[in-house]
């Protein structure tokens, strides 16, 4: 499938306009896209026996008016003692078929108005559902910091609750990744995506909705200050869909920033210039992104040799992270200051002593290798056993 809205046109060719940071004011962007697949989702099985009418009517009936019962699909009032958390979901439904988005927020903030006045059951989670859709509209219109004190006043009250809907908690991640987006704030925003992902089923999501999430996902993790695992990542079903296709460059830039394999991203970059220069954000942030990498390489080093030796020198480090002898310290001291790594530096003897590093997801191929590390630990611990016994034999037979 030719990517589409994200910086590529249909055609496949790159254009530099659209970019993680600016696709939140199209109307059409992934977060607008996949709001949709989220509302679809949340009501599918509320929404199954309502004819194509019915929901078209929707935009027009206020709450507490049956839109999509099977009994009752010409709309025949009902009380407003049964507003529902499903008629909340009918509603973003109904939204999401008005052009004009101060028009959609509008028809969203009457309707909580009128579910919250019913006091029926589950109207307060009916009202957090259509707030949160209201807030994410509020985004796309710039409107971010009253979307944000939605956000923030929904986050309080679902918190509260004892057990929210599914369908509310994606609401509620799905409104703070638009927030988050359309801020910058890439580390939380990415924290977020993962978090919402596991509130939707991938299978009713459209493959264009699909794509467009996972490159948000992988851009933000790449761009994102503080994060530096990305194993979870790399092995969600989402990102694995970019391994084909043409985001399968984005997809490889992934895998040899977690590698820590600065060869392989100089070499993705080049082979790819025109899609990694059409996304000025990867553009301006280059050299952090280099920087990332050579801390994972740096991570990666100690990781794999860890369970024989906790000491290196910088020279080794040096010719494994691709940095000059002379930041190597600098480049310790920075993984240090990022909890990324444990430990003290001799400077006189040009060593690092590692006390602690950091947990990561491993990668198949890195199961492979901590495998071999095992396997060579368990030679040594054995080669020192056996030097144990021909060098003091008589303290092995007293013990």
């Amino acid at each position: 499938m030719a990517p589409t809205r994200r910086g590529f046109r249909g055609d496949g060719r790159p254009v530099g306009e659209e970019t993680l940071a600016r696709a939140h004011c199209e109307r059409g962007s992934v977060l607008r896209q996949g709001r949709r697949a989220c509302a679809r989702t949340a009501a599918r099985a509320s929404l199954r026996s309502c004819s194509a009418s019915a929901r078209r009517q929707a935009a027009t009936l206020p709450i507490g008016k049956g839109a999509c019962d099977e009994d009752n699909q010409d709309a025949t009032p009902r009380s407003p003692a049964t507003a529902s958390p499903n008629e909340g979901l009918l509603a973003v439904q109904a939204s999401e078929q008005i052009d004009d988005p101060e028009n959609a927020i509008e028809f969203l903030n009457g309707a909580s108005k009128r579910v919250e006045q019913t006091r029926a059951t589950g109207w307060q989670q009916a009202v957090l559902l259509l707030r949160l859709s209201m807030a994410g509209m509020q985004v796309h219109q710039g409107q971010h910091a009253a979307a944000k004190n939605i956000i923030q006043e929904s986050k309080n009250e679902i918190e509260s609750m004892q057990d929210p809907l599914p369908e509310l908690q994606a609401a509620f991640y799905l409104a703070s990744c638009d927030s988050l987006k359309a801020n910058r704030q890439f580390s939380q925003y990415y924290k977020n995506a993962l978090t919402y992902l596991a509130y939707v089923d991938l299978k009713t999501m459209p493959n264009e909705d699909k794509t467009m999430f996972a490159v948000d996902l992988v851009l933000a993790a790449l761009l994102g200050e503080d994060t530096y695992t990305f194993g979870e990542l790399l092995r969600h079903p989402l990102v694995e869909g970019l391994r084909q296709g043409p985001h399968q460059w984005l997809h490889a830039l992934l895998e040899s920033v977690d590698g820590g394999d600065l060869v392989g991203f100089e070499a993705v970059t080049n082979q790819h210039a025109d899609y990694f220069n059409a996304q000025p954000l990867l553009v301006e942030n280059k050299p952090k992104i280099e920087q990332k990498v050579s801390l994972l390489a740096l991570v990666n080093r100690i990781i794999a040799a860890s369970a024989v030796n906790s000491e290196f020198t910088f020279d080794s480090l040096a010719k494994s992270s691709k940095v000059p002898l002379a930041r190597i310290e600098i480049l310790v001291m920075k993984a240090i200051s990022l909890h990324l790594i444990s430990g003290h530096m001799d400077e006189v003897k040009q060593t690092l002593t590692v006390t602690w590093v950091m947990p990561k997801q491993l990668t198949d191929k890195e199961v492979k290798q901590r495998g071999e590390s095992v396997e060579n630990w368990s030679k040594h611990i054995y080669n020192v056993l056996l030097d144990m016994e021909n060098e003091v034999p008589e303290l092995l037979l007293e013990a």
